[in-house]
């Protein structure tokens, strides 16, 4: 076969690495902005960015949305909402943190954030929303069929809460098919302003409404009093509880108290951590940035991006010295 007319086309490593000029394609549209990155080329794994404008001649930004690829921090997405002020991050399953998400939204009485985690945790919580006066944690896959906890306070927190700083704290479980439903907790709520306790129970089938108690605090050396309890019982049959089960029952829901009134002290240092981890991350990336400026190469390269092996570029590479 006869040797082609055509002379051999010789690509350099550097172009192939760099694919596009500067590393980086942009596509525009009518009212957004497409980046495309060579992997490797920024310091903190960028590869795509979207940027959508609010009006066609993009003055005014609307969202902007990035893709990362095997940073240092593990990012996966980010997306800056300018509208709203929402910031929202998204990282891949790591040995070095349990968040997967994080989002943060400024409010005018203080910021509204929620944190979603990895399986690892003893506890099973996998989603957290902070608000200025609440907390609201989110469990899966407990033995004691807990799955929502919200606790409100009467300011913001911004240091150790104290118990008269908690007004309520609500649980609520998921249906335990073991007990009969009228007497399965289906939410339960400690009512720490008004000095009282409300439990509500599962559904009955074929019933609309569902049983109630509701319990007074016991005050210091008070004494048990068959009028501190307010029982609805929907299924006439069931017999009354004695004062004995009552006052038992009580004396339960007291030290389910006080556990949860160390659960919020440890729940404030955790949000502590979770601010701490955002910070440093911010602190990181404006490192990165500056170390990136002072790295790269003059054709926009990092030395870190030749010594990758990308199998198609070289097969293009062997084809071409051949």
């Amino acid at each position: 076969m006869p040797r082609s007319w055509v002379g051999s086309i010789a690509i350099s490593e550097k172009d192939q690495v760099r694919r596009w000029p500067d590393g980086k394609k942009v596509t525009r549209f009518r009212k957004a902005n497409l980046e495309e990155f060579v992997p490797g080329v920024n310091a903190d794994g960028l590869v795509t960015r979207l940027t959508t404008y609010r009006d066609p001649t993009c003055s005014e930004v609307a969202m902007v949305k990035e893709w990362y690829s095997n940073g240092r921090d593990h990012l996966e997405e980010k997306e800056i909402n300018k509208l709203d002020g929402c910031i929202s991050e998204r990282f891949s399953p790591n040995k070095h943190t349990e968040i997967l998400f994080y989002r943060r939204k400024s409010l005018p009485s203080g910021a509204e954030q929620e944190v979603e985690f990895s399986c690892r945790r003893t506890d099973h919580l996998v989603r957290r929303v902070m608000l200025p006066r609440e907390v609201v944690d989110y469990f899966q896959d407990r033995i004691d069929f807990l799955y929502y906890r919200r606790i409100c306070f009467n300011e913001q927190l911004d240091s150790l809460p104290h118990e008269s700083d908690i007004l309520t704290i609500v649980e609520r479980f998921h249906r335990n098919t073991i007990k009969p439903a009228n007497e399965d907790v289906a939410q339960r709520e400690f009512l720490v302003s008004l000095n009282r306790i409300e439990l509500t129970f599962h559904l009955m089938d074929h019933h609309l409404i569902p049983s109630k108690m509701s319990f007074r605090m016991l005050k210091a050396h008070e004494r048990f009093r068959p009028d501190q309890v307010s029982i609805f019982q929907v299924d006439e049959s069931v017999r009354p509880l004695t004062s004995m089960t009552q006052l038992r029952m009580l004396t339960d829901l007291l030290d389910e108290l006080e556990q949860l009134f160390q659960t919020v002290k440890n729940l404030l240092s955790e949000v502590s951590e979770i601010t701490n981890f955002i910070e440093q991350r911010q602190e990181e990336e404006e490192e990165l940035s500056s170390e990136e400026s002072a790295s790269t190469r003059s054709d926009g390269i990092s030395p870190d991006v030749l010594e990758q092996e990308d199998p198609e570029l070289q097969d293009v590479q062997d084809d071409s010295s051949s």
